[in-house]
């Protein structure tokens, strides 16, 4: 290797100044001057970057998104298929799409539920718990019943949407909380999403095969606890949650060669009974841990429940 003395003068002042520059106080001047540089020239560029994609983001809105609704397809009988209609955004979202004319299997936990939808013929309820691989398969059959059975009416029957709405979570800290609070918030925000989709998806491919219907969608309820973590005591139920986006990411990926729309939805923090219940989960999951466990985190001082 040729020594530093042996190369030309201009490359040894050049090595000077970089061994000068690496030390203090000229390594900071150097290194704040030059991200001045950079955040100097990249500044203009990224605000019409963002400007540019502003507009395109709008053109596709206004352009290309638009809603679609039974009277479009006036030859056809369009059907949804939600989980999670005993309350909330659920329950809120049957209602709303049978005003606009859409079929809708309204998939409960619990049957007790069936009473709200009474009087309401577009409304189908099903009881199925998204844990249970024989009630999942039972609304599957339930759906693929209806849609074989407009065959022969003046209407043909098409599945629109799927939309994963069933949720649970669990209050508290990784420390406090037991394995089984980690497995109940993934059996159904995530693993019971999966079952579902399975259970659905071959009669959206069906359809976009024979070219019966191509503008059908999945929709998966998730959460902006799956977009960031550290909300800290909702760790079972974020981590759920982001499995859950992780899963439709791929999802989307995989079925768009079909046609079929993939989306995630991200609420952030609404009065559901899923939200106003995180107070009393949080309570609970203190209240179970032993005398000494609750001592280690100082009962009275800093946890406030209420």
């Amino acid at each position: 290797m040729t020594e530093l003395k042996d190369q030309p003068a201009w490359v040894q002042k050049i090595h000077q100044l970089n061994d000068i520059l690496h030390k203090e106080p000229f390594d900071s001047l150097a290194y704040g001057f030059f991200w001045y540089l950079v955040l100097l020239c990249s500044a203009p560029l990224c605000s019409f970057g963002m400007i540019f994609y502003t507009a395109y983001k709008l053109v596709l809105f206004y352009v290309f998104n638009k809603q679609v609704l039974p009277k479009d397809h006036p030859d056809k009988e369009l059907a949804v298929v939600i989980t999670g209609c005993d309350s909330g955004f659920g329950k809120e979202l049957v209602f709303s799409l049978v005003s606009k004319g859409f079929v809708v299997f309204a998939a409960c936990l619990q049957k007790e539920s069936f009473s709200q939808f009474q009087g309401e013929p577009k409304i189908i309820p099903v009881q199925v718990n998204v844990t249970s691989d024989k009630e999942v398969e039972e609304l599957g059959k339930t759906v693929s019943k209806w849609l074989s059975e407009g065959d022969n009416k003046d209407k043909k029957r098409c599945l629109h949407a799927l939309v994963n709405n069933a949720g649970v979570g669990a209050a508290g800290l990784s420390d406090w909380l037991k394995l089984k609070d980690f497995q109940f918030c993934m059996d159904i925000n995530f693993i019971g999403m999966i079952r579902v989709v399975k259970a659905i998806t071959p009669m959206f491919k069906k359809q976009a095969a024979n070219g019966t219907y191509k503008d059908a969608r999945i929709i998966n309820m998730v959460s902006t606890a799956g977009l960031y973590a550290g909300g800290i005591l909702t760790v079972a139920y974020e981590a759920s949650k982001h499995a859950a986006d992780c899963y439709t990411t791929n999802l989307r990926l995989e079925l768009k060669g079909f046609g079929i729309k993939v989306t995630a939805v991200n609420p952030g923090l609404h009065k559901t009974p899923l939200a106003r219940g995180i107070a009393p989960l949080l309570r609970g999951t203190w209240d179970s841990l032993t005398p000494e466990h609750r001592e280690e985190y100082g009962e009275g001082t800093s946890w406030d429940f209420s």
